[in-house]
């Protein structure tokens, strides 16, 4: 079934709540900091969580859905110091400095190689002296070091969108050679007298191997950066849930 960017974007939001601990780890990078720069912000989970613990915050995305569901949000608990704005964040045109810059949840992956090289560098651009970029990720050697490529739906949660119960099952293909991992999530009400569309949507990761960050991000601009295996500071694991990057200029 083909649904609107609307329904997607709930459907998302109800699926998509973060990893344990992110939030504590973005609100301890940016608390004090006098402007920061969500990228991918989506709908708003992030977003009015940094609000409380920042001077300013922009959140940037290129979906008006996902935002219109952030609107949302921060209007039932207003704060004044929040500026929402529909850009493409790999033609990042705001004006600079930012003290921090945050792409949470995977967002990076979401980006081809092309325009995460591009993105990087404005944030590079865009950052203070001492200002931090901090973004979180998948260890993507599991999947490119593993010998499967695709595996079939499967069911691995229940959720409720607009007062329906809905089955979510995935598919995942990975085509190695591009470094693409693509996941189709099928929404099956379990009720079919609710609603009885089924609802699927796919999402593309362009993923990066830990090995190769480094690169990305000295080509960009910055001069210095730490890789962690969570965001508690635990070293880097191949086989952990997260892959956390902090970098300077």
């Amino acid at each position: 079934m083909l649904v609107s960017m609307t329904t997607i974007a709930q459907f998302y939001s109800a699926l998509h709540r973060g990893y344990r601990g992110d939030l504590p780890f973005y609100k301890s990078i940016c608390r004090d900091a006098t402007r920061v720069l969500e990228l991918g912000c989506g709908y708003g989970r992030i977003t009015q969580e940094l609000a409380q613990v920042c001077h300013r915050i922009i959140g940037l995305d290129e979906d008006p859905d996902m935002l219109a569901l952030a609107r949302a949000r921060l209007d039932a608990r207003p704060q004044d110091n929040v500026e929402l704005v529909c850009s493409d964040m790999a033609d990042l045109s705001l004006a600079a400095p930012f003290d921090r810059i945050v792409i949470p949840f995977t967002t990076a992956f979401c980006l081809s190689r092309t325009r995460l090289q591009a993105c990087l560098t404005r944030c590079a651009d865009r950052l203070s002296a001492e200002g931090i970029l901090a973004l979180d990720v998948y260890p993507a050697e599991i999947f490119h070091e593993s010998e499967i490529s695709d595996v079939d739906f499967e069911y691995f949660t229940t959720i409720q969108v607009a007062g329906v119960d809905y089955a979510v099952s995935e598919k995942t293909a990975i085509k190695r050679d591009e470094k693409v991992i693509e996941v189709t999530y099928r929404h099956t009400p379990t009720h079919s007298q609710d609603n009885p569309n089924i609802v699927e949507y796919a999402i593309e990761h362009h993923y990066v191997l830990m090995d190769e960050w480094p690169q990305l991000l000295k080509t960009a601009g910055f001069s210095h950066w730490e890789f962690y295996g969570d965001f508690n500071g635990s070293a880097v694991d191949i086989d952990a849930d997260r892959f956390v990057v902090l970098a300077g200029i």
